[in-house]
């Protein structure tokens, strides 16, 4: 497989989740062509990408997206577990969500294809493009939407709630 056949996936961000995310699809480097953009220019983002993955903090995730090219082909998704899918508004282009429910930590190895992912798409299509772009990396990936993965990341960082009884379930989109 050549270059041009690859997925191209353009990281905006710096830190652990953009780090972990250009690893992760690194793991599948025959199709994937990662790029990490830097949040605050996206001077490098590429025209012809597939996704541009916005990992920045949940306060910054509406200023770059709305400096992303309204015209981009490219599936804009986000990565916060606590920021609603409305926070791109109306922007031109197809947007969601890919959550992976996991605390990133620089230097930590992880099983990648353990950690469980949560997407939401703007509509049914960008849905589906964002769990097969999850399915780069994991074997575990479910629709949840913002309410959910609100709760979901509430559950996984509350020190307090552990156990069986308080485990949540989600199920793929049918």
């Amino acid at each position: 497989m050549d270059n041009t056949d690859k997925i191209k996936i353009d990281i905006a961000g710096r830190g652990n989740v953009a780090e972990h995310l250009r690893q992760a699809f690194g793991l599948n480097e025959e199709r994937a062509d990662t790029a990490i953009v830097d949040p605050h220019t996206l001077d490098s983002l590429r025209t012809d990408a597939d996704f541009i993955i916005i990992c920045v903090s949940d306060n910054a995730i509406g200023d770059v997206a709305a400096r992303i090219p309204a015209d981009t082909g490219a599936v804009v998704a986000h990565t916060s577990g606590t920021t609603g899918i409305e926070v791109f508004g109306k922007p031109g282009y197809r947007y969601g969500v890919l959550y992976p429910l996991q605390t990133f930590t620089k230097g930590i190895p992880l099983r990648y294809d353990e950690i469980p992912v949560f997407v939401e798409g703007c509509d049914s299509e960008t849905e589906k493009r964002l769990a097969g772009l999850g399915r780069m990396f994991s074997t575990n990936v479910n629709h949840a939407d913002s309410k959910n993965r609100r709760a979901l990341h509430s559950h996984a960082t509350s020190p307090t709630i552990s156990g069986p009884s308080q485990r949540m379930s989600f199920r793929p989109r049918e």
